[in-house]
């Protein structure tokens, strides 16, 4: 009884969050972000202000909602499936990062979160330090991973070199969700690029 109690009170607690985040974009959209205050939020889904920070630390904490939890879903990816090779297992985690985090520019959420972060110098920063801090997690598991192929700095390039790829040509195609083939195609350059190595003849990465 008790598990299915917790179970109950974590499911109305997500509920309450996603109510939450869904509410703050629409009232960022409609108000601004500046405009609309804490209070605003928490009447929004009838909770006292108080409680609001039972879901979120501050109101900048809920303009990130879904990327804070599309970083936590890529802290459960797993790195090395039973025989795979490096190339194979970072091709997949790429794949991931499309699907999870890089690919945030398609839907109206998404359009208005950019708007606000670029007008708020603060946000950019916060946007930074999280993707700074899921670079870093996903070092730290590929590393781990692969302890035989890779050392710490290896795995950062490794992950630097997908993460930065795949950022550029979301920033290229602002107003627009880069299509599944623009994704692939960027993954396979960066893969051959880690296959041959920047010493090798690269007219065949273009």
């Amino acid at each position: 009884m008790l598990d299915v109690e917790t179970g109950l009170r974590q499911r109305k607690k997500a509920r309450t969050r996603r109510a939450l985040a869904d509410a703050a974009m629409l009232l960022f959209a409609e108000r601004g972000y500046e405009e609309t205050t804490v209070a605003d939020l928490a009447a929004a889904v009838d909770i006292a202000p108080r409680t609001f920070f039972s879901y979120f630390p501050a109101k900048e904490d809920v303009l990130f909602a879904d990327i804070d939890d599309r970083i936590a879903a890529l802290a459960q990816l797993e790195l090395r499936q039973p025989g795979e090779p490096l190339v194979d297992a970072t091709r997949r985690m790429a794949g991931q990062l499309v699907e999870q985090v890089l690919w945030d520019s398609g839907d109206e959420q998404a359009e208005v979160r950019q708007r606000i972060i670029e007008r708020q110098p603060s946000l950019q920063a916060a946007m930074l330090l999280r993707l700074r801090a899921a670079d870093q997690m996903l070092t730290g598991r590929l590393q781990a991973a692969y302890p035989d192929q890779l050392d710490e700095v290896l795995a950062a390039a490794v992950v630097g070199a997908f993460t930065s790829a795949l950022r550029t040509v979301a920033a290229a195609t602002p107003g627009r969700r880069p299509s599944t083939g623009e994704a692939q195609e960027v993954i396979g350059r960066v893969v051959r690029l880690l296959e041959h190595g920047l010493g090798a003849d690269r007219r065949d990465l273009v």
